[in-house]
């Protein structure tokens, strides 16, 4: 009986034992710190841990407010410890005073501060998605324009066919892109399909339907498949966190036309739902390993990876996801290695 209350009590210390033990506070973390205007939830994240992906185990949630995760301009942040924990709370504004009650967010969820600033997004995020091949070739597509020109462009009125009746109204305009497939096994993973524009859905004219294209990235061509539109915001309520489970995966693209990418960058990377990851968990990223030949015993020896820096998954697909190089050593290339943190 004895023995089994050792270990109940055991399974139940295990978790903050856990916790204390991963969290690393830096050196000088301010006890109290007030957060501003252009402040990013890494760089605050960065301030208090050396592993800035580990802040849901250090932020202590009011579950009175809606999106507790949020954070304000304004927001004063206090260190405190909780059984020996580390954790950080917001104040009420009282100097001295910090506490946790029942309150109401008035700033709307477009003002609390985001992950990265918006000016270092934009020149990453990709307008594609991860399709069926079976599904973009399926897709409505554009028939011509209401003239005979074949390059088409914001403003001009289309004809579309194989829309649903019960079709959106936004509809965004697609164009195949990569094929991406696995590096080991060759399993097909997916299909880019790269957004190059956004249509409009105005009317019904059977057996069409007619549409204005209110945006285009580069020049539409009769061909070019229509797929729902989707909102791709990098906003405030992604926070950083860690994977669960074990994953283990590789870089298979860096963009186009490239080799390698730095912080800031997209990359692609050959793990996504199927294994656990979601949008906002945080990888680590390896070199490969190196096989060398020990130079006293004569035997060849496999030398791991170095870690080089540090993703975040922006969206995941069942097999695939996009991720954002949050900081980096040197350059990510493809074959580097994904790992958990």
């Amino acid at each position: 009986m004895i023995r089994k209350f050792i270990v109940v009590l055991g399974l139940v210390l295990f978790p903050l034992v856990s916790v204390a033990d991963r969290l690393s506070l830096k050196a000088g973390a301010p006890e109290v710190y007030t957060v501003k205007k252009g402040d990013t939830l890494w760089d605050i994240s960065g301030m208090y841990l050396e592993a800035p992906w580990l802040w849901p185990d250090l932020w202590e949630v009011n579950p009175s407010i809606e999106n507790p995760h949020l954070i304000y301009p304004g927001d004063r942040i206090s260190l405190v410890y909780v059984d020996g924990v580390p954790k950080l709370r917001i104040n009420d504004g009282a100097p001295g005073v910090t506490k946790l009650s029942p309150e109401v967010r008035e700033s709307p969820l477009s003002g609390a501060i985001p992950l990265i600033q918006t000016s270092d997004i934009a020149a990453w995020v990709r307008e594609a998605r991860i399709v069926d091949q079976v599904e973009l070739e399926s897709a409505p597509y554009i028939v011509a324009g209401t003239d005979d020109r074949l390059l088409l462009s914001s403003g001009d009125r289309v004809f579309v066919t194989g829309l649903a009746a019960d079709r959106h109204r936004v509809q965004g305009i697609y164009r195949a892109g990569d094929t991406y497939r696995d590096p080991v096994t060759g399993q097909l993973l997916g299909l880019e399909a790269v957004e190059i524009g956004v249509a409009h859905i105005e009317s019904s004219v059977p057996p069409y339907d007619e549409a204005v294209i209110v945006r285009a990235n580069q020049e539409v061509r009769p061909g070019d498949r229509l797929i729902p539109s989707e909102a791709k915001v990098l906003d405030a309520s992604i926070y950083p966190s860690a994977p669960e489970g074990v994953v283990t995966g590789s870089v298979i693209s860096v963009g186009d036309n490239q080799t390698r990418v730095g912080r800031f960058s997209a990359a692609v990377i050959n793990v996504g739902s199927s294994q656990g990851l979601e949008r906002g968990h945080v990888l680590k990223v390896l070199g490969p390993e190196r096989a060398v030949r020990d130079p006293i015993t004569g035997k060849k020896v496999t030398l791991p990876g170095q870690t080089k820096g540090h993703v975040l998954v922006y969206r995941s697909f069942e097999t695939l996801a996009y991720v954002l190089v949050m900081d980096a050593a040197e350059s990510l290339l493809i074959g580097d290695l994904i790992r958990n943190p």
